[in-house]
């Protein structure tokens, strides 16, 4: 079978199996703690991996070969799941430990496209795909096991997947690549040193891309089910569908992206970015200005929407250009500090989307304001750099 779509294969399996394992890991310890508190601390606990050992696992990524590092993060993750059963009282340990295997494998894969086809964004995208499509369906399948089987049932699953995952990875014929041979301090140290001396560029893309991020994260994560459920009052049922048209809205983006792919360029995704800013400043005026329940429910519904639909060909577009600016050498380290900050955004959104919403809605409504202002403003300082940089 062909290298490439192996490699999409081996990431199709790997996404469904790591988000399916960890919603049903999530239902399991809610289920025997009956904790809340337990359950929320973990989900959070689960972000630090990612931000604390994102620059060392860039490392990892320029040191090993990445084909050989794939292949045993999923074997691993197998071995792992395997002690499950001999030690069924270590469930939060076994969660801690694939969540920073997972932290490895996020730069891991980033860092071997460039080692497997020169299309980046027909990669990328195909690739925002399968993780959009599995994030609706790898929940779906994993309740539904789980709650007709056991967890049991879910780890075998999920063995026997990372062990197929993990021979059709070891398939994979990737581009001859020069590992470095550099201690780990000094491998950072010269990551942070090409990142924040040599290729400011690249820096200035990523903390772009990072804090747009932070500005949006919020709403779609937080906001958006906290006003149809509290504030709106409507059913779980309603609010279902309407998470389920901003999954649409990103698996439709990718689509779109994957046939215009071609058209794009800096100044048109920046536009990009200029569309969420105007769709959060109308749905900040609406919350603020009127107080008809459908009316609001309906704006947040099309608006969250159009912002899903942007901010994803914008996230496919940012990563494709970083990956085409950095040297070879380097990408398991940049993608490492990319993960890094783009995830240490995310509670921050979190936090400060948790604070907007202590207003009324019409005070929330003039805080989205502000953060549409503040959107705005960076994408036409953004879009007056392109065009310096042109001339």
């Amino acid at each position: 079978m062909n290298t490439y779509y192996l490699y999409l294969i081996g990431q199709a399996n790997s996404l469904v199996i790591n988000q399916m394992l960890k919603f049903a890991l999530y239902m399991y310890i809610l289920d025997n703690t009956g904790s809340s508190v337990i359950y929320s601390n973990i989900i959070a606990f689960s972000m630090l991996p990612i931000i604390f050992f994102s620059p060392i696992a860039g490392w990892i990524c320029d040191y090993v070969k990445k084909k050989k590092l794939i292949v045993m993060l999923d074997f691993t993750s197998g071995i792992i799941l395997s002690l499950f059963f001999l030690l069924s009282n270590k469930v939060i340990a076994i969660c801690i430990i694939l969540f920073i295997l997972g932290t490895l494998e996020t730069p891991a894969t980033q860092a071997a496209v460039p080692l497997i086809t020169d299309d980046l964004n027909k990669t990328n995208t195909e690739i925002a795909q399968i993780s959009s499509i599995s994030a609706i369906l790898a929940p779906i399948l994993g309740g539904v096991i789980y709650n007709t089987f056991s967890i049991n049932k879910i780890i075998i699953f999920s063995i026997i997947g990372f062990g197929i995952t993990a021979f059709l990875e070891s398939l994979i014929k990737m581009k001859n690549e020069q590992c470095i041979r550099d201690s780990a301090i000094l491998g950072i140290k010269q990551g942070i040193k090409y990142l924040f001396v040599e290729e400011k560029e690249i820096l200035k893309l990523v903390l772009y891309a990072g804090v747009i991020s932070c500005e949006i994260t919020g709403l779609l994560t937080i906001a958006f089910p906290y006003i149809i459920r509290n504030t709106l009052q409507y059913s779980t049922t309603v609010y279902g569908y309407a998470e389920g048209s901003l999954g649409i809205a990103a698996i439709g983006a990718t689509f779109y992206y994957s046939f215009t792919r071609r058209k794009w360029d800096s100044n048109k995704t920046n536009n990009l970015v200029i569309g969420i800013g105007g769709c959060v400043m109308i749905t900040g005026i609406i919350l603020w200005m009127c107080q008809t329940r459908n009316v609001i429910f309906i704006t947040i519904l099309v608006l969250c929407s159009i912002i899903q639909f942007n901010i994803n060909i914008f996230s496919i577009v940012c990563l494709s250009d970083i990956m085409r600016k950095t040297k070879e050498e380097y990408m398991g380290r940049i993608m490492g500090f990319v993960s890094m900050i783009t995830n240490m955004f995310q509670p921050i959104s979190q936090i400060i989307y948790g604070r907007g919403l202590e207003y009324t809605i019409s005070g929330f409504g003039k805080f989205l304001i502000v953060i549409a202002v503040s959107i705005l403003g960076i994408s036409l300082y953004r879009k007056n750099v392109i065009k310096r940089d042109k001339k």
